[in-house]
């Protein structure tokens, strides 16, 4: 049966006025967020497996905690020319109780169960560039972000029920935890450039505004492609090989009008314009 879950959230925010056009700020603040669905109810009936002689069962975890993060970002902006702005800031993450699967196996290995529990975390720190334009016809955001994270675990991953092999894996275990997962910063680059025409916009042919009422968003995102780790057994060969950058365009055009009282709006959504192709890790 479910437990009742009674969850603060404290927030502070500060901001100080250097001039009449630039300010520093400090956010800080303590959030949680629900587990997916699939993590609290997933439930997959007793089987064999097709392979092995082994029975398999997931149990759900509905009292599961919700995951926490605590957030600190301190920043400075700046308005020019009462139209553009300037960003920069430094955050830091802390986040805990993210969830990972943890397994039973009964003595003789053949009976196999698994269920969600929260010993995962994750630390995110980095600094975050800003520079855009929100008023007029005519809008863009240049964004950079330079981000570092690590991630490890908490408890044990397995439970034997055999306790010569438990008290074994336990240790093996414990060491692992005692190493994080770091991967190499891979700096995140996005340009996203707006067209707004208004009401009544440009020439008027006969009784309507041809120009009127159009949206036109074009978006281009880069990302570095970072390093893979692997094995190497060749001496003087590095452990590692760099992928190629991520490159992608996203172009959006819409054009809304009135049909009597109703609103209406007709779109065209154009994903990955130049056909780029990219490396899917996930294989």
């Amino acid at each position: 049966e479910p437990k009742t879950k009674f969850l603060i959230s404290p927030r502070l925010g500060m901001s100080f006025p250097i001039s009449v056009t630039s300010k520093i700020y400090f956010n800080y603040g303590h959030f949680v967020q629900s587990p997916s669905f699939y993590d609290l109810f997933y439930f997959r009936p007793g089987q064999w497996g097709e392979v092995s002689d082994r029975y398999y069962k997931t149990i759900p975890n509905i009292n599961m905690d919700w995951p926490k993060t605590i957030s600190m970002e301190l920043g400075f902006e700046e308005t020019v020319l009462d139209q553009f702005l300037i960003h920069a800031a430094g955050y830091y993450k802390d986040v805990s109780g993210e969830t990972r699967i943890q397994q039973w196996l009964s003595y003789f290995e053949d009976v196999k169960l698994e269920t969600r529990l929260n010993n995962s975390y994750r630390d995110i720190r980095g600094l975050e560039f800003r520079f855009s334009k929100n008023l007029g016809i005519w809008q863009f955001d240049m964004n950079y972000n330079y981000m570092i994270r690590s991630e490890g675990t908490v408890g044990l991953g397995t439970i034997y029920e055999d306790p010569v092999r438990m008290a074994r894996s336990s240790w093996d275990q414990k060491q692992q935890n005692k190493w994080q997962s770091r991967p190499m910063p891979r700096p995140f680059y996005r340009t996203t450039f707006r067209i707004f025409t208004p009401q009544n916009w440009g020439p008027m042919w006969g009784a309507i505004y041809p120009f009127e009422r159009w949206y036109v968003n074009l978006m281009w995102t880069w990302q570095s492609g970072g390093r893979t780790w692997y094995e190497s057994t060749t001496a003087g060969v590095p452990h590692y090989y760099r992928n190629k950058d991520y490159h992608r365009a996203d172009f959006r055009i819409q054009k809304d009008f009135w049909i009597g009282n109703m609103k209406c709006g007709v779109f065209m959504n154009v994903f990955n314009l130049f056909d780029r192709k990219v490396l899917d890790t996930a294989m």
